[in-house]
């Protein structure tokens, strides 16, 4: 595991299951010098299975990555939603859906229906989702609504937010939605009729990753007080073995805290290692790490440049919007483009050198430290100009913040805010 700058005292690493050699990362040919995809260790898919239902998430460890993926950038709800419709309808065996916001509305009871239809007719289908993001709290839609899955044969398990004995405990951020052991997508995007209208990004991964994925997702199960089931088990066996989908190597990033925090370290040693480019697309900017490693990068030459959501985007949530303005001084100043997106734009994206990621983690100090997160980061050529493709729209479309918005009223009340007392979140 890299080290990062971001502070994690207090917090202990989970140790491996066993003693494994370690690979190299993996450089593809055609990749800049620079970020690489994460060194992980070559742990045989049995041992990982097998360390997910003995000891939960902290019994899976970062893993090489894996070979022979085809990957599929997806861009906002029209074209996200119906391709994970078309994997729902087309599955055979099992399904697993982790979803930090899972609610009766718009995507959400359109996939639910689908969940349950598919649950009657006999595959075996796994629901994760968090408390609070999905309103499974007293006299909130999310009760009745979980109830209704599990009456017609869904497997559901609750992140709880407070447990006796625990205390408060970790949101679980996380996106994925993972079909037969053979495909999965994971991202921003969670299900209900207001993430819906928001600019958002998910990726599909058809190969033999969604076995690595799988194994994730039943340690989190386990975690939450899951029975693994003998589908469970078979169907992230019978992944491993799959044939080859593509050309893609596709790594793993998720965080568990108090274990591996791999998203988090990535990012942050891939921008230290940067030599050619760093573009980032983020709700908000309020991590100060992050913030000083793209100024530090910006100034030994770098390009970076950072898309978040504009004022506009943040009915309802706008202080989120006007503590990331405490830090827009900073960032141009040493060199940084940020460009202010129109309306809600709830990716998050990366483009470091020749390595990109699609995941849940915003670029906030809670989330890189203390939630539950997952994605993925590949280096493959085709998957990188896709990925592109988004930055290029987004960075046009958007209004890139000068000197004068840095010192605009409510980004300098933020700036002293966070000087004086040490607001960020």
């Amino acid at each position: 595991m890299v080290t990062t700058g971001i502070n994690t005292a207090g917090v202990a690493a989970a140790p491996p299951p066993a003693p494994v050699a370690p690979t190299a990362a993996h450089v593809d040919a055609a990749s800049p010098a620079g970020a690489v995809l994460p060194a992980g260790a070559a742990i045989p898919i049995e041992h990982a299975l097998q360390g997910a239902i003995a000891a939960g998430s902290s019994g899976v460890t970062m893993a090489a990555p894996s070979p022979g993926n085809s990957v599929k950038l997806l861009v906002d709800e029209p074209e996200v939603l119906p391709e994970l419709l078309h994997a729902i309808g087309n599955a055979k065996r099992q399904i697993d859906l982790t979803m930090f916001s899972l609610d009766p509305s718009g995507a959400g009871r359109t996939v639910a229906n689908l969940l349950m239809d598919k649950a009657r007719a006999g595959v075996e289908v796994n629901v994760q989702v968090d408390q609070v993001g999905s309103m499974v709290i007293p006299l909130a839609d999310g009760r009745p609504f979980m109830d209704e899955l599990r009456d017609a044969g869904v497997r559901v398990q609750v992140n709880d937010r407070y447990r006796c004995g625990e205390g408060i405990r970790p949101v679980d951020h996380r996106k994925v939605l993972a079909i037969d052991g053979t495909t999965f997508f994971t991202g921003g995007m969670n299900l209900s009729a207001k993430f819906g209208k928001w600019h958002d990004v998910m990726v599909r991964v058809d190969g033999p990753a969604t076995a690595r994925m799988g194994v994730e997702l039943l340690g989190r199960w386990t975690d939450e007080g899951g029975t693994v089931s003998p589908t469970q088990a078979a169907t992230i066996r019978s992944g491993s073995e799959a044939p080859a989908q593509g050309r893609a190597a596709v790594s793993i990033l998720t965080n568990k805290p108090g274990g591996e925090m791999n998203a988090t370290d990535f990012l942050m040693s891939a921008i230290a290692a940067s030599r050619d480019r760093v573009w980032l697309l983020t709700p908000t900017l309020s991590n100060p790490d992050v913030v000083t490693a793209l100024g530090e990068a910006a100034q030994r030459g770098v390009d970076v440049r950072v898309g978040v959501s504009g004022p506009e985007g943040w009915i309802g949530t706008r202080a989120l919007g006007v503590i990331g303005s405490a830090f827009y001084r900073d960032l141009v100043d040493a060199g940084v483009k940020v460009y202010e997106q129109p309306g809600m734009s709830h990716a998050k994206v990366s483009l470091v050198d020749g390595v990109a990621t699609v995941g849940s983690m915003n670029l906030t100090r809670r989330a890189m430290l203390w939630d539950h997160e997952a994605g993925i980061a590949s280096d493959d050529p085709a998957f990188r100009r896709q990925v592109e493709h988004l930055f290029m729209q987004d960075f046009s479309k958007g209004h890139q913040v000068t000197a004068e918005d840095a010192d605009a009223p409510l980004a300098k009340v933020a700036r002293t805010l966070h000087r004086t007392v040490g607001l960020s979140w």
